[in-house]
C-alpha cells in the first residue's frame, strides 16, 4: 500500500487530543477520542494492507504477525522496563504489588481486562497507574489475533455485510450494557465494545473506491466537514458522554471519511512538517506521555499540573518519544528476523528480570513493615479474603453471640480498636465488614463498580443476616461515602429492622488526614523535616444525626475524644495509618487503649449489657 503522509499528520492529531487531555481535561474533555482515531485508522491501514496482499497472493499469517510484533514490540517492552525500574523507586509497598500486577498484565496484553476489574479503593488510583494507557495496545492485539482470520474466513462478498452486522450488533451490545446493566467501565476497556471501532475502519478500506467515486469533486467539503466533527466531538464530549456506546459512531466516521480523502486542503494540512514528525513520532508519545504524568502525580499526591510539570512533562515526553522512535522503534523494525529475535529475546528477559525484582528493589528503598502499609488486622472477616466472621476480643471465656460489627473499611479499623478493649475488658464480638459498601441489606446493585464486588456482598450479607439476628448490640462504622447512593435507604432500613432490645451504636468516625502519609514521608517513624500531615475530622451525614434523633433509645452514638491523641497520624513516633483514610493494626491498637475508658464509660452510661 503507498505511503501516505497525509495519515501520519491524522496520527499527529490523534496523539495531540489523548495528550491534551491528559494533561488537563478541561482544555480539551473529549480528547479521548484520540484512541477512537487510531483504532479505526489501525482498522483501516490494516485491513488494506492484508487485502492487498490477499489479492496479489502473497499474504502470509506469520510474516502478518511478526510485522505486529516488530512495530510494537521493542519500544513497548523498553517502556515496560523503564516504568518497572522507576516505580520501584517511585512507589510504596503497598502499591508495588499492584504495579507489578499490571506490568505482567500488559506485558501479555491483557490489562484491558485487569484494569475493567481492578478496586482502586486502596493504594494508587488508576489515575495514578503509569500503565492504564497500555490497554488500548492490549485491546489492538486481540484484535489484530481477529482480522486476518476474519478477512480470509469470510467470503469477499459478503464482507462488507458481516462487518457492518457486527458493528451494529456489538455498539448495541456495548450501549445496552453501559445504560442498563451499570457495565460503562467493563465496557469502555472491552475488545468486544472495541471491535466495531476497528471495523469501521474496515469497511472503509472495503469499500474506498465506491465511497471516493461518491464523494467524486466534493472531496473538500466532505474532509472540511470530517475534521471540523473530530474536533467539535473533542470539545464536547466528556466523562458524562456514554461512551464507547452510540456516540462513538461520530469521530469514528468523521475519521474515516478523512482516511478516503486524498486531495483535500485538509489532507495538505495534515501533510505539513510539524504534524508528519509528530505522527512518525505518534506511537512513542503515546506509549511514554502517561506513564511521566502518572508518576507525577504519584509523587506529588495531585491530580493537576502545575505550569512548570506541563513544560517539563511536555519536554521529556518528545525528548523520549524521539530518542526511542529513532534507536529502538526503527532500529528493530530494520532488523532481519533471526536477528530481530534474537535481541527482542534480550529485551524479554530484561523484563521478566525486572518483574521479578521490583519488589524486592522497592524493599530495599523503602523497607516499611507490612503491619504499617497495608490493613492487616481482620482481614478473615472481611471483603474478598472473608473466611468468617470472627470471633474478636477476649477469647478466654465462653464467646459471645450478642455484640456484632458491622460496616465498610472503617469498620475493619474499628476491628482493631474493640478488639484491644475487649481483650482488656473481657468481652468478644463478631464482624464482617467490607471496603466502601457495608455489608447491610439493600445496597443498590447499581452502585457497585463490578459484578464480582456485588457478589461478594451477597456472601457477606448473608454472615451479617445471621449474625444479626443473635446480637443485643450491633456497632456500625463508616466512611459514609457519597458515591454509594442507596447507603441512607440502607441504613434506614437497618434501623426500622431493628428487633425490640436490639440496640445499633454507631461509632463515631477517627480523623482522617489530608494526604497518604507513607507516601509523603517514604517512611512510618516521624521525619521531623517532614511537612506537617493535617488531621480532618469527618462529619457524620444528616441522616445518621436524624436516627440517633428519631430513635434515642435504640439508635446510639459513640463520639470518641481523639483529641487525646494529640500526636495522629503518629502514636510514639510510629505512623498509625497506612493511607489518608484507614488506620492501620498499629493505630487501631493504640485507639483502642487510648480510648478504653471512654468506651467503658458510654456503656455503663447507657446501659448496654451481654
Amino acid at each position: 500500500m503507498q505511503y501516505r503522509s497525509d495519515i501520519q499528520g491524522l496520527r499527529a492529531l490523534a496523539v495531540l487530543f489523548v495528550f491534551i487531555f491528559h494533561l488537563q481535561p478541561s482544555w480539551f474533555s473529549g480528547g479521548f477520542i484520540g484512541v477512537d482515531v487510531f483504532f479505526v485508522i489501525s482498522g483501516f491501514l490494516v485491513s488494506s494492507i492484508i487485502l492487498h496482499k490477499k489479492e496479489k497472493g502473497s499474504f502470509r499469517l506469520f510474516d502478518f504477525y511478526v510485522g505486529r510484533i516488530k512495530r510494537i514490540m521493542p519500544i513497548f517492552l523498553l517502556l515496560l522496563l523503564v516504568v518497572g525500574i522507576v516505580g520501584a523507586w517511585v512507589y510504596v509497598w503497598v502499591d508495588i504489588l499492584h504495579l507489578r500486577t499490571s506490568l505482567m498484565m500488559a506485558g501479555i496484553f491483557n490489562s484491558n481486562n485487569y484494569f475493567a476489574q481492578l478496586d482502586t479503593y486502596f493504594g494508587a488510583t488508576l489515575q495514578e497507574n503509569p500503565l492504564l494507557h497500555t490497554w488500548t495496545l492490549s485491546v489492538e492485539m486481540q484484535f489484530y489475533l481477529l482480522l486476518p482470520l476474519f478477512l480470509l474466513l469470510v467470503r469477499k462478498q459478503y464482507r462488507t455485510a458481516v462487518s457492518v452486522m457486527l458493528i451494529v450488533g456489538l455498539l448495541s451490545y456495548s450501549f445496552y450494557a453501559s445504560m442498563y446493566l451499570n457495565q460503562q467501565s467493563a465496557m469502555y476497556f472491552s475488545l468486544w465494545a472495541r471491535i466495531p471501532e476497528f471495523l469501521i475502519g474496515t469497511v472503509f478500506a472495503l469499500q474506498k473506491t465506491l465511497l471516493q467515486k461518491i464523494m467524486g469533486a466534493h472531496q473538500n467539503r466532505v474532509a472540511a466537514l470530517a475534521f471540523i466533527g473530530l474536533f467539535v466531538c473533542g470539545a464536547t464530549f466528556s466523562d458524562q458522554t456514554l461512551f464507547p456506546g452510540l456516540w462513538v459512531i461520530l469521530p469514528c466516521v468523521c475519521t474515516g471519511l478523512l482516511l478516503l480523502t486524498t486531495k483535500a486542503q485538509v489532507n495538505a494540512v495534515c501533510r505539513t512538517n510539524v504534524l508528519v514528525h509528530l505522527g512518525e513520532l505518534s506511537y512513542a508519545i503515546y506509549l511514554w506521555h502517561w506513564p511521566i504524568m502518572a508518576f507525577v502525580r504519584y509523587y506529588t499526591m495531585r491530580a493537576d499540573f502545575t505550569a512548570y510539570e506541563m513544560i517539563s512533562i511536555t519536554a521529556l515526553t518528545y525528548g523520549l518519544s524521539w530518542l526511542s522512535y529513532t534507536y529502538v522503534e526503527q532500529v528493530f523494525r530494520a532488523y532481519p528476523n533471526t536477528v530481530f529475535f534474537s535481541r527482542f529475546a534480550v529485551l524479554g528477559l530484561l523484563f521478566l528480570g525486572v518483574g521479578a525484582g521490583m519488589y524486592r528493589m522497592n524493599q530495599h528503598l523503602f523497607p516499611i513493615p507490612k503491619v504499617y502499609a497495608t490493613p492487616t488486622f481482620g482481614m478473615d472477616s472481611h471483603d474478598d479474603t472473608f473466611v468468617q466472621a470472627g470471633p474478636y476480643g477476649d477469647l478466654s471465656d465462653s464467646i459471645l453471640d450478642s455484640i456484632s460489627l458491622v460496616g465498610d473499611s472503617h469498620a475493619l479499623a474499628y476491628k482493631g480498636v474493640l478488639d484491644e478493649i475487649g481483650k482488656e475488658h473481657h468481652f468478644s464480638f463478631w464482624a464482617v465488614t467490607n471496603d466502601r459498601y457495608p455489608s447491610i441489606p439493600t445496597i443498590d446493585r447499581k452502585d457497585f463498580e463490578s459484578e464480582s464486588e456485588y457478589e461478594q456482598y451477597g456472601v457477606l450479607l448473608k454472615e451479617f443476616e445471621t449474625m444479626k439476628k443473635k446480637s443485643k448490640i450491633i456497632f456500625f462504622a463508616s466512611a459514609w461515602l457519597d458515591k454509594v447512593t442507596s447507603l441512607e435507604a440502607a441504613f434506614s432500613a437497618l434501623v426500622e429492622s431493628l428487633e425490640p432490645g436490639q440496640r445499633l451504636v454507631i461509632l463515631g468516625d477517627y480523623p482522617q488526614l489530608d494526604r497518604n502519609p507513607i507516601r509523603a514521608t517514604r517512611d512510618f517513624i516521624v521525619n521531623p523535616h517532614s511537612e506537617a500531615i493535617q488531621v480532618v475530622q469527618g462529619v457524620e451525614p444528616h441522616y445518621v444525626r436524624e436516627a440517633i434523633e428519631k430513635y434515642p433509645d435504640q439508635v446510639l452514638y459513640l463520639k470518641f475524644d481523639f483529641n487525646k491523641a494529640t500526636t495522629l497520624p503518629y502514636f510514639n513516633d510510629t505512623l498509625g495509618y497506612y493511607d489518608a483514610n484507614h488506620l492501620n493494626a498499629f493505630g487501631s491498637r493504640k485507639i483502642g487503649t487510648l480510648l478504653e475508658k471512654d468506651f467503658m464509660d458510654f456503656v455503663k452510661e447507657k446501659g448496654l449489657v451481654w
